[in-house]
């Protein structure tokens, strides 16, 4: 058995291109230290010295130029022989991240890993828009857990990219189709049914595609409004299915059933069931939930970024 032990985002404002940097103490490296250190104080019971493997899910173009669980390996004071990797996935880093660190908790390869994925902080059209940092501790003692992770329901999609090509097959209805089929499969397959979920959320480079997919499927509004994050956090951005996962066990309930699904670009698709334990409730005391957060950075752009596009609500 498997389990989160801890996690914790990160939420930044970002301003349209051609205005002002982004806010002042934010960059690539400190949004991913402040996940990871949040995470490390949300589980309570998890040293650095414990942590065995650091993977991060970042942009493409990573701005950091440098690797970043290296660096944030040694912010944290995680041990030199801790395996760490950065992974860019087309906008599915974070949760492949999270499926890697998973692989490695569960053999007892390690005793402890952590996930993380970063945002890029830099600012792109003429939007505002949030950019997210989250952490997940995975370990594999039950009484330490917030929510057991049910890795025979890791899932993979074919990508959606033709074969032998570089380009991305067309239109963002073939991803939500892919999203769909995988999700029907993976039902199926463990006799599970939309009512069995207390919480979903899927991640597609689409941001507008998630409630029509959920509908599809036979899920209702309820189950889709804590981990939908609507518009305004970058489609190509690795936090997101990540982020949205953190908004779900923000409001679980013991022995509630979570579904995570994120697509990414052209590379397939991961999928992971979990459930939350009896700590989830008691250990929010030691977390600032992401919703909040969000709705802080949409004040204090209000503030600062007068006149400029307004940033979309979920």
């Amino acid at each position: 058995m498997i389990g989160v032990l801890g996690y914790s985002t990160q939420v930044a404002c970002i301003p349209p291109a051609g205005n002002a940097s982004a806010l002042p103490d934010q960059d690539f490296l400190t949004q991913a230290v402040e996940a990871a250190r949040g995470a490390l104080a949300h589980a309570g019971v998890v040293t650095p010295e414990r942590i065995g493997a650091v993977y991060v899910g970042i942009p493409a173009e990573a701005p950091h130029g440098r690797p970043l669980a290296a660096d944030v390996c040694d912010v944290l004071g995680v041990s030199e022989r801790a395996h760490c990797a950065d992974l860019s996935c087309a906008g599915k880093g974070g949760t492949e991240a999270f499926f890697a660190v998973c692989n490695l908790v569960k053999p007892s390869a390690v005793e402890v890993g952590l996930a993380l994925a970063v945002d890029a902080l830099t600012p792109v059209g003429p939007e505002v828009r949030l950019a997210g940092a989250a952490a997940y501790l995975i370990g594999r003692h039950p009484d330490e857990m917030l929510a057991t992770v049910d890795l025979e329901f890791a899932a993979r999609a074919e990508s959606v990219s033709s074969p032998g090509t570089l380009e991305r097959a067309p239109g963002p209805s073939l991803d939500g189709q892919k999203l769909q089929q995988m999700t029907r499969e993976l039902m199926a397959r463990k006799r599970l049914r939309p009512a069995d979920f207390a919480h979903v959320a899927f991640r597609l480079p689409d941001e507008t595609l998630p409630p029509a997919i959920a509908v599809a499927l036979g899920f209702v509004e309820r189950q889709l409004s804590a981990g939908y994050l609507g518009a305004g956090f970058a489609p190509s951005g690795p936090s997101l299915g990540l982020m949205q996962l953190a908004a779900m066990l923000d409001v679980a309930e013991p022995a509630e059933t979570l579904l995570v699904c994120a697509l990414g670009e052209g590379v397939g698709a991961d999928a992971f069931v979990l459930t939350a334990s009896e700590r989830v409730s008691d250990a929010r005391t030691r977390l600032v939930g992401t919703r909040p957060q969000i709705e802080q950075e949409r004040r204090a752009w209000a503030a600062l970024y007068a006149g400029v596009t307004p940033l979309a609500r979920s």
